[in-house]
């Protein structure tokens, strides 16, 4: 059963706001299983936090010509020694 689901966020100074969305109730309901989340609100501040770290990590290709490893340094020895 798809639908939508309206609901409110409170949001004051930084801390917490209000606001009204609508979500697919479908995608509310596979992404509270998948994560074992129960409430709408925690489901919804995961996101955000996951989306935030995400979106803050060095993009790979950023980190191309930055000299960052050792030309000597031997992947396979290091395999082999774990």
């Amino acid at each position: 059963m798809s639908g939508t689901l309206y609901i409110s966020l409170y949001i004051r100074k930084g801390v917490s706001m209000r606001t009204n969305i609508e979500l697919d109730t479908e995608l509310v309901r596979e992404a509270q299983a998948l994560s074992r989340i129960g409430t709408t609100r925690e489901l919804i501040e995961r996101a955000l936090r996951e989306f935030v770290e995400n979106r803050k990590r060095r993009d790979l290709r950023e980190l191309e010509g930055l000299d960052l490893l050792d030309p000597a340094y031997d992947h396979r020895r290091h395999r082999a020694s774990v």
